[in-house]
């Protein structure tokens, strides 16, 4: 039975030889610069994507402006609506989203996405549209 209280003794390999000491044209290469995207390269997707991200920073809108976010955003992602609208007596926030939603039944996705950030625009000053 081995001594477990015994280190075990070293066996030098290839595996674990120093690396050279000399300067013998050994350097990795340096990692590109990183640059952000310029708005030519960026597409709709991408715009939309940031300005759904900004409109999260939005500190207050109308009810109105909430449901027009929202019924655009969800025609952007999902398409035309293709649920029954909801019921019920207090349900009066579904059923406004739901009305709101099922208005741009119709609409392109891309033209929805296009509307999205021309209201993004609007409520926040931004100029993602002119990125589009």
């Amino acid at each position: 039975m081995p001594d477990v209280n015994h280190p075990r003794p070293f066996r030098s390999t290839s595996l674990y030889k120093d690396p050279p000491t000399s300067s013998a044209n050994f350097s990795l290469p340096s990692p590109p610069p990183h640059t952000p995207p310029s708005t030519a390269t960026m597409g709709l997707k991408d715009i939309f994507s940031d300005a759904a991200e900004r409109v999260k920073q939005l500190p207050e809108a109308s009810n109105d402006d909430k449901l027009e976010l929202y019924s655009l955003f969800k025609q952007s992602n999902v398409g035309d609506c293709a649920t029954d609208r909801p019921g019920g007596l207090f349900n009066m926030s579904e059923k406004a989203k739901w009305d709101a939603y099922n208005g741009k039944k119709g609409m392109a996705q891309d033209d929805a996405m296009k509307a999205y950030i021309e209201k993004v625009d609007s409520l926040c000053g931004t100029s993602f549209g002119s990125q589009a």
